[in-house]
């Protein structure tokens, strides 16, 4: 293991300051599912699910509530995406002027 490591070091040399050429800075990362809301996402999963199989919905739902804290924590989530909705909305309509 120690030839190796010298052998890189003759080849590479011993700049150990490679680490200085990443970031952790993540703010200046973009990816595509950066764009993807998750509150969105459940919001229109969910109303997909209602429209395709109102059954399966119902069903769902019922799971979801059947704990006091299970339905507050649901309805806060379909709140949440609608705000969430309405933000991304404004701001692609400020970006379009």
């Amino acid at each position: 293991m120690k030839k190796l490591s010298r052998k890189a070091k003759e080849l590479f040399g011993d700049d150990d300051d490679s680490a200085s050429d990443f970031t952790d800075d993540e703010s200046d990362m973009q990816t595509a599912i950066d764009a993807i809301d998750p509150f969105i996402l459940l919001a229109d999963t969910l109303a997909g699910i209602s429209a395709s199989s109102p059954e399966r919905h119902q069903r769902l739902i019922a799971a979801c509530t059947a704990d006091p804290s299970g339905a507050a924590a649901l309805e806060a989530l379909m709140r949440h995406a609608e705000v969430q909705r309405q933000e991304k909305a404004k701001a692609a309509a400020s970006i379009a002027e």
